[in-house]
């Protein structure tokens, strides 16, 4: 998980506050991408910027890895042109350069992660940071703009169209693909809202069926999907989504 949940009511408290500063309008999808966005415009000391927003710095340590990774397949298979960099949010250059000199991980954190595992947890760090009044501050939009948003959200439309769900009159969601219904997850950005379309990254089964990783998506772009897949297909189904 990216974020992480103090044991003490107060911290949690304190936690929703810091991230209010990250969370975006339409989804979870994009406000992990602040999330690492702003992660990665952290050249000093990435350990205090997890504190801060009470995040997981093993996790998005791994997430950048990953999109380094997914950067340069990209690249490969001529995707993206040879010009093409890893930005930063804030400087706009290329992404995990700065402070390299002082960086003896690579990854923008000079104080190490010697104690990686113990910065993902104890409330005693996060306290330090909510007596520091840190987790109030945003330096920096780390919000893409809304002609990027959309496009991220209409390839991950188009990616994983079977985990798409339509608001019905009876105000639940039910699957486009199965027709079963679910629920916005507590934990989501979303929680309470009421979109006519969303997107979810993973079914979760408890007391009822739940839709995790949820973003708002616009019905039209659900329906083109289908109809792509459809004239693929020759009229048949869709995809398993995975």
């Amino acid at each position: 998980a990216i974020f992480l949940t103090p044991g003490d009511e107060e911290l949690r408290e304190a936690a929703v506050e810091a991230r209010s500063a990250l969370l975006h309008r339409q989804g979870d999808h994009l406000t992990l991408l602040a999330v690492l966005r702003g992660y990665v415009a952290e050249h000093v000391d990435r350990r205090a910027w997890c504190r801060r927003f009470f995040a997981s710095h093993r996790a998005l340590r791994q997430a950048v890895e990953i999109r380094k990774q997914l950067f340069g397949l990209c690249r490969a298979m001529g995707l993206l042109g040879r010009d093409a960099v890893l930005e930063d949010p804030n400087t706009q250059k290329p992404a995990l350069v700065a402070n390299r000199a002082y960086d003896t991980h690579g990854d923008g954190d000079v104080n190490g992660d010697a104690n990686d595992d113990n910065s993902d947890d104890g409330d005693n760090d996060w306290a330090l940071a909510r007596q520091n009044n840190l987790g109030s501050k945003s330096s920096q939009s780390l919000n893409v703009s809304e002609e990027k948003a959309e496009a991220i959200l209409k390839c991950l439309v188009a990616g994983f169209v079977t985990r798409t769900a339509f608001l019905h009159p009876d105000r639940s969601y039910r699957t486009t693909d199965g027709q079963q219904v679910v629920a916005i997850h507590p934990a989501s950005v979303l929680f309470g809202k009421r979109p006519d379309a969303i997107l979810f990254s993973e079914f979760v089964y408890t007391s009822k069926s739940y839709a995790r990783g949820v973003s708002a998506v616009r019905v039209q772009w659900v329906v083109d999907a289908w109809e792509r897949i459809h004239v693929e297909d020759g009229g048949g189904g869709g995809g398993d989504g995975d």
